[in-house]
């Protein structure tokens, strides 16, 4: 793992447009390392976070969503709820309100 100031000096350099999560645990490249890294930074982030809520507040309902809900979720050390289209969902709801 490369030194926090080279990895955020990293992103300029390599970053891309991709959403992708890889499966790859090493790469032989260093497009498909940025991509393994990334990928397994952002689930690790997600999974630190639900064990400190976990551990603040006891038993939690995790609630995923986007379109990267799926695809972490079977990362995820944790149970989680998927709700993909939770934002989407409110705004309808919402709506509703302001023509009742």
């Amino acid at each position: 793992m490369p030194g926090l100031g080279k990895l955020r000096r990293s992103f300029d350099k390599f970053c891309t447009e991709s959403q992708q999560l890889h499966n790859h645990k090493l790469a032989d490249n260093t497009s498909d390392a940025w991509a393994c890294g990334t990928g397994q930074m952002f689930t690790s982030v997600i999974n630190a976070q639900i064990e400190h809520y976990l551990d603040e507040f006891g038993d939690l309902v995790v609630v995923l969503s986007g379109g990267d809900s799926k695809l972490l979720a079977l990362r995820l050390s944790h149970a989680v709820k998927l709700q993909p289209n939770l934002v989407l969902e409110g705004l309808s709801i919402y709506a509703q309100t302001l023509t009742a």
